[in-house]
């Protein structure tokens, strides 16, 4: 009887546990969705801001900005964005493994490293591999305000205006949904041969392709990796195709399953490539499309419909 009671305590705790995490799970869900509008809706403004930035860095070019000028001094900032709290998947880990990366390349070629840190998570990161943090803030809680975060970066900007550090990386996550934060590639071409929107590039040694997304401005465009981003290094050549990315059309296609890059998936051999077509076509116009009545063939046989009836 003592074993069964015990059980039954145990089973009425584990009820009342559930109950306790389905209630956390519903109270954190409501915050991540508030969080999602509060960033959607800042987008545009960002994109704008960034948009007119580069606009005004290809005004004048007998100007030149401060923050556009290189020297030769042996030290890099680094703005590192992440979060106060953890148990957010790879938000926090893939924007960390990034600065890994660029902090040993930084010092096997004898360079220093100078970081800003925004969020709990990034300042024990940096602490714990021996970074050097001249400036941080956190607990800037779901709503942070500018006020908060001018004062720490000014302090890593007025070391580069004072010639202290030679470049500054913002190491941030672009966050597309809960199971997805997408990489991001800045490119830079010389200022006369800036690549088109949605044109296709080539990493050189690399099956990997990226599509230009947005031109930032003074030769740098932002692009999206289509494939996996495993050993990319800053320095890497990228060509531009001049071009969209292209996919098989047609008969050929029936029945096939591709990629975004139009590569067979389904293990079934290649597709013909006689007849390509852009990923980014206009739909066909209303007077283009021909109805017709034709059977479908659905491969499912159907025995004895019509059953005699005595």
């Amino acid at each position: 009887m003592a074993a069964g009671k015990e059980i039954r305590g145990k089973i009425k705790s584990v009820e009342n546990t559930k109950k306790i995490t389905k209630a956390m799970e519903m109270v954190a869900a409501s915050k991540m969705r508030k969080a999602q509008e509060r960033m959607r809706a800042a987008r545009p403004y960002s994109d704008k801001i960034r948009n007119i930035a580069a606009n005004l860095a290809q005004a004048n070019p007998e100007y030149t900005h401060a923050f556009m000028e290189s020297n030769d001094t042996k030290t890099t900032g680094f703005i590192v964005v992440t979060t106060d709290k953890g148990l957010c998947g790879g938000l926090n880990t893939n924007v960390l493994r990034a600065v890994t990366t660029k902090l040993k390349e930084l010092q096997a070629a004898g360079d220093d490293a100078q970081a800003v840190a925004i969020g709990n998570k990034g300042l024990g990161f940096l602490n714990r591999v021996g970074a050097k943090v001249i400036s941080h803030v956190t607990q800037l809680g779901d709503k942070p305000h500018l006020d908060k975060l001018i004062g720490p970066v000014k302090v890593l900007l007025d070391a580069y205006s004072e010639g202290k550090i030679k470049a500054v990386y913002l190491c941030y996550t672009k966050f597309v949904n809960t199971m997805r934060q997408e990489p991001v590639v800045d490119v830079e071409f010389a200022r006369d041969q800036m690549p088109k929107i949605y044109d296709a590039l080539k990493m050189e040694g690399s099956a990997l392709t990226l599509e230009v997304q947005q031109q930032l401005g003074d030769g740098i465009v932002r692009t999206i990796a289509l494939g996996t981003s495993d050993g990319l290094r800053r320095g890497n050549m990228v060509y531009n195709t001049g071009a969209n990315i292209t996919v098989p059309v047609g008969k050929a296609t029936l029945g096939r399953i591709m990629d975004v890059l139009g590569a067979p998936i389904d293990e079934r051999g290649p597709v013909s490539q006689e007849l390509t077509a852009s990923i980014h076509r206009k739909a066909p116009a209303y007077d283009e499309l021909s109805p017709s009545q034709e059977l479908l063939e659905t491969g499912i046989k159907v025995i004895d419909l019509v059953c005699p009836f005595a």
